[in-house]
Order: structure tokens, then C-alpha cells, then sequence
């Protein structure tokens, strides 16, 4: 139903997965050693992983305030030889990271970073996402 998707990520994180997408969406949390509580408002993660069964271009219309506003930048990138967006900034007062969205299926695939300081694991770990459709 959701495809494949697959990326290599340290192997000093752990992954808690919050829902598993029997029937709804998919939600899963990397950080270092342990992960935070994933219940707590505005608690950042080095990595969050999201399918949502939701369209791609209306999920993307969520960040247009913030992009008109200065707050986030948004790039084109590519993934997996197919386009995406590439979001950095601000995502709000607490959150300053980068974010991947792409379109696998009918569904929207998020990669987000809540903090600066784990963009260059961001980064190298976008580099080794792979899917199928």
C-alpha cells in the first residue's frame, strides 16, 4: 500500500515508531541514544520520518505563510531521481531545521530535521533514500 522506502541513518540513533500505517499514517522519530517523549509540544528530533495519507501539493500549501513570510526557504531537490521540496528555516518559534517532501504514491513522504545542529546528518542521510512505487 505505501510502497518501499528505505535510508540509512547513524548507527548510535535509536527509532521509536509512533504509528505503524495499518490504516492510517505513518510516523517514526530518530535521535541519538534515546528518543524523546513524542507526546511533548515542540520537542525536537535529530530526525522524524512521516507518510501521510494526505496529497502532495495540498500538503505543501501548509508552509506557503511561512515561505511568503521569509521564514522557511523552499528549494527543489531530488530524491530517489524523482523531484521534491526542500524546505529550511523556521517551521515555528522552536523548530529551526530542513525538511524533505515527496510524493510516493498517492501519499506525501516527510523527512524533517527539528535542529541546525543535525543538518549535516540530514543531509547525508537524504542522500541515501531509495523507494519504490
Amino acid at each position: 500500500d505505501y510502497g518501499r522506502l528505505t535510508f540509512s541513518y547513524p548507527k548510535t540513533w535509536s527509532v521509536y515508531v509512533d504509528s505503524d500505517a495499518t490504516g492510517k499514517d505513518y510516523k517514526a522519530y530518530l535521535h541519538p541514544v534515546i528518543v524523546p517523549p513524542v507526546n511533548v509540544k515542540n520537542q525536537q528530533f535529530a530526525m522524524r520520518v512521516e507518510i501521510l495519507q494526505q496529497d502532495y501539493a495540498k500538503y505543501l500549501t501548509t508552509y506557503d505563510r511561512q515561505i511568503k513570510e521569509g521564514k522557511l526557504r523552499s528549494t527543489t531537490a531530488s530524491i530517489n531521481g524523482e523531484n521534491a521540496v526542500r524546505l529550511d528555516g523556521n517551521f515555528s518559534d522552536e523548530i529551526r531545521g530542513a525538511a524533505i517532501v515527496f510524493k510516493l504514491r498517492d501519499k506525501t513522504v516527510i523527512i524533517r530535521t527539528d535542529a541546525d545542529t543535525f543538518k549535516p546528518d540530514f543531509d547525508t542521510m537524504i542522500q541515501t533514500v531509495s523507494y519504490t512505487n
